[in-house]
């Protein structure tokens, strides 16, 4: 690649990488906006009617994506991909055997101790769900154009309709299952909108190579094992909590739990990016590899690390803010649950090496571990400990995921993140909430406002970070 070509697909992927944070940031702030509508009209038991559906049928939307999502985007930065064929054949696949496994999320839910709405909301939801695997399979086709601003378009687009609908839910008191309902609307809008979007770059058509379906699923099955096992230590705890606890406390754990799918988006944004230049330079250029790899280790940090510490800080006012007094309780769970929270940024960055390099399938073994401890876990504590137990064994089973796919990426790419400026922004971290402690009680946003400006300026003294280094980060130099 030319020095000129190479200029070029750096400003590509800085500006790819601009355009999908400013639309994932605009579609969570519209997701934080409907959480806060949802939490203080349903309170902690609605929440907690509203965590059960999602939750379920979560479940079942990570088991029809069958490990695909990852595998298109690997398979499509191949030099020399038939795109068409492969995104048509996995668009086939995921539209037939997807809406066939979110059909048992209603039928198994009849076994289950919940509430008539729950069950109902959990059969409305499978069109929503179904949308939504669909919507990611097409998501590969714009990381590798370089046109993530189609997505953004999409998401906010779907965002919009469904806020729209709580507000109207809201004023008329229609209920949770007319809430689910406008969430089915709002995702079916987003998958025509990406739908045709994805037109011009590739003419995606209902395909039935079984043989390029074997070849694809061959490729994916450890992904989905991977995937299935991951739904297990992330997902189960709720349903657990479900079944042992009641709504109430399901809902004050969900609303802890909402938030940190809010910041985990954070990283899925960055590291949803680095993955095809990881596939791309893993066999190909291993010094860029590294120096990818090791870049993004350091954004992670610069933003993890304070996260954590902040939050023991600013869990209250958060908490507050969001779901008012009936949740407060919530902001104890927050606290531990941020750790976790921390985990999951840094295994973002390390499951997608692991991806890239085709070590999955040693990654499994790991990811059982992990699905072990939390189901074993959860049945131990939280008849005990409650929302608290699930906090803390969440913390466990997603440290089990990061050092282990860390570990292999080390033994297989002899690849391994230096830690300087993860040291640095601990003693930033540190020194911030220093500060917070002696400074006096002001308002949540004036202290929130200084605890960054703090931050950023101890650690940009200790060279944690320089101009330069930002640039690189955001070209993936």
């Amino acid at each position: 690649m030319s020095n000129q070509e190479q200029v070029s697909l750096t400003r590509k992927v800085a500006h790819n990488t601009i355009i999908q944070f400013t639309g994932k940031t605009i579609a969570t702030l519209l997701a934080v906006v409907i959480a806060s509508l949802l939490m203080r009209y349903l309170g902690p038991e609605g929440f907690g009617e509203y965590t059960i559906i999602i939750t379920f049928l979560a479940i079942f939307s990570v088991l029809a994506d069958l490990g695909l999502e990852a595998t298109l985007t690997r398979e499509i930065s191949k030099e020399g991909a038939d795109i068409k064929k492969i995104v048509s054949n996995i668009f086939t696949i995921k539209l037939i055997f997807g809406f066939a496994i979110l059909l048992l999320a209603p039928i198994i839910a009849l076994f289950f101790p919940y509430s008539d709405t729950v069950k109902k909301g959990i059969l409305i939801g499978v069109i929503s769900y179904l949308c939504i695997i669909l919507i990611r399979v097409l998501w590969g086709i714009f990381q590798k154009h370089f046109h993530m601003e189609k997505v953004a378009i999409g998401e906010v687009s779907a965002k919009v309709i469904w806020l729209l609908g709580v507000i109207l839910c809201v004023r008329l008191n229609f209920g949770l299952l007319y809430i689910v309902a406008f969430a089915v609307l709002a995702n079916f809008v987003n998958l025509i909108v990406i739908f045709l979007f994805a037109q011009p770059f590739v003419k995606i058509r209902l395909a039935f190579n079984f043989l390029e379906w074997r070849h694809l699923l061959k490729i994916a099955y450890p992904l989905a094992i991977m995937a299935a096992l991951t739904l297990v230590y992330f997902r189960v705890n709720i349903i657990l909590l479900s079944v042992l606890k009641s709504e109430a406390e399901v809902g004050i754990y969900g609303a802890a739990n909402k938030i940190i799918e809010f910041l985990v988006t954070l990283s899925a944004i960055f590291t949803g990016l680095l993955l095809p230049v990881l596939s791309r330079t893993v066999f190909l250029d291993r010094e860029r590899f590294a120096k990818v790899y090791q870049k993004g280790f350091n954004a992670l940090a610069v933003l993890a690390i304070p996260l954590i510490f902040g939050t023991q800080f600013f869990a209250k006012p958060i908490i507050g803010l969001l779901g008012g007094k009936e949740f407060l309780a919530s902001a104890s769970v927050l606290r531990i649950l941020i750790f976790s929270c921390g985990f999951i940024f840094f295994a973002h960055l390390f499951s997608y090496a692991v991806v890239a390099a085709n070590q999955q399938k040693k990654a499994v073994w790991f990811y059982g571990l992990a699905a072990f401890v939390a189901v074993l876990g959860n049945l131990i504590f939280i008849p005990y400990f409650s929302y608290y137990a699930t906090a803390v064994v969440s913390i466990a089973s997603e440290a089990i995921i990061c050092l282990s796919c860390a570990w292999i990426i080390a033994r297989a790419i002899k690849a391994r993140p230096h830690l300087k400026v993860f040291l640095k922004s601990l003693i930033s971290s540190l020194i911030m909430c220093g500060m917070l402690y002696l400074l006096p009680k002001w308002h949540f946003s004036i202290s929130f406002v200084l605890a960054i400006v703090i931050y950023f300026v101890v650690l940009y003294i200790l060279r944690g970070f320089s101009k330069e280094t930002v640039k690189e980060i955001i070209r993936l130099r």
